[in-house]
């Protein structure tokens, strides 16, 4: 390979990082404005005592790394377009709403099956 064709796949690759960095942001631009649009309709749904219990659950997330509260979040807007939920949500609602749903999405771990496995090497 002489110099040319180094430099013709160095610039290649300089484009198709490029690329790949102008997706991310792009990406996480629309991630925040989905955020911030769900963030406005939650304002006008929650009493204000209920939204500060969303924002605690939303630092947490943070603090964590995950996006419960924004599913959450998303599940509460659709409770509430579809009529389930009457009026605005308050604290009471929010908290029965996530006890609710961390229910629904607790995994439950099977050791036995791993017992099992390790009790039958044992006697071999």
């Amino acid at each position: 390979m002489d110099d040319a064709e180094l430099e013709s796949i160095r610039q290649k690759k300089l484009a198709e990082l490029q690329q790949q960095q102008e997706s991310a942001e792009h990406m996480a631009q629309q991630e925040n404005s989905a955020k911030h649009q769900i963030e406005t309709v939650l304002r006008q749904i929650l009493t204000p005592d209920a939204w500060e219990q969303w924002n605690n659950l939303k630092y947490r997330d943070t603090v964590s790394k995950t996006t419960f509260a924004h599913q959450v979040g998303m599940m509460l807007i659709q409770a509430s377009q579809s009529g389930q939920v009457p009026g605005k949500i308050n604290k009471e609602q929010l908290k029965r709403f996530l006890a609710v749903v961390q229910q629904k999405t607790r995994k439950e771990i099977n050791i036995r099956g791993l017992s099992d496995k390790f009790r039958s090497e044992k006697k071999q």
